[in-house]
Formats: C-alpha cells, structure tokens, sequence
C-alpha cells in the first residue's frame, strides 16, 4: 500500500527524473564550451589580401556602422526638416507679397475706374450731348460699374463664390 511518504518522496523526486531525462550525454556537455570557444576565435576572412577578422571584431564593426549611420540619418533628418519649413515660410512669403501686390494693383484699377466714371458722370451732367453720346457715356459708365465691382469682388478672393455667376447677375 503506498503511505503519504512515498507520494512526497515521488513529488520530490519527480522534477530531478525530468531534468535527467531532458538532459543532453555529457559528453557533449563537456565540448559545447569548447566548441563556443573555437567558434568565436575562428578568423573569418573578409579581405581578399589575407586579413582576417574575429566574429567578435566583425560584430563590433558592424555596430559601429550602424551607430555612425543612425547618427546620420538623423543628422539628415533634422535637416530635411530644417529644409521643409524653410521651403514652406518662403512660399507663404511668396504668397503674402503675390496677394499684397494683386490687392495694391486692385486698388489702382478701382481708383482709376472711379476717376473715368467720375468725368464720365460730370460730362454727362453739366453738357450738351446728343442722344448717341448720351448713350455711348451711360453703356461705359455702366460698363465702368461692373468693372469696378468684379475688381471689388476679385479683392475679397476667398469667400468661395463663383465669379462668372456674379459677373451675370451684374450684366443683366
């Protein structure tokens, strides 16, 4: 009959027959650090004139490029980036100045076309026109107005309205 002993006795005893069981011969025990040793010194030939390095020398080397190309790459990254804003500000200045001058010649335009339909408005006030001239000075001065209102227009730019069905509703 088997007591409480002999199952601790088993309970203890079982871990060591497993790891008896998963163990390798010693033999090879024995020649694994041997074979480690020789593994690792063995020269490997990297150049073709006869030098040799060691898996270890190689290793290192091969840390160190990768290092020194890390450094690199990330020296070349912050200056891509450096690259990127600087490119970005001088199109955004570009821009600004492009819209500064469109607005300034804008302006120009306006004034110029206030100024004709002024002269326009005082000769066809105070002088004596024959209906044809009075005709010909109310079609440009209201050739002027739709001028001067789609220039007015062009400077507001960004309200996202189309143009071309403003232009109409003025024309009619």
């Amino acid at each position: 009959m088997i007591t409480y002993s002999d199952y601790m006795k088993a309970i203890i005893a079982l871990p060591y027959l497993f790891l008896l069981g998963c163990s390798t011969p010693s033999i090879e025990v024995k020649n694994a650090p041997k074979k480690i040793k020789e593994s690792s010194s063995k020269a490997i030939s990297t150049y073709s004139m006869g030098h040799s390095k060691t898996k270890f020398e190689i290793e290192l080397e091969q840390q160190q490029n990768r290092s020194a190309a890390r450094s690199e790459s990330d020296g070349l990254y912050a200056s891509s980036l450096g690259y990127l804003r600087y490119e970005r500000d001088k199109q955004e200045n570009d821009r600004r100045k492009k819209e500064k001058e469109q607005s300034e010649a804008s302006k120009r335009k306006i004034q110029s076309l206030d100024s004709e339909y002024s002269s326009l408005e005082g000769m066809y006030i105070y002088s004596d026109l024959s209906s044809d001239e009075k005709k010909n000075i109310e079609s440009r001065m209201k050739q002027i107005n739709i001028d001067r209102n789609r220039e007015r227009f062009q400077g507001l730019g960004s309200i996202g309205v189309d143009s071309k069905s403003w232009e109409w509703q003025w024309e009619r």
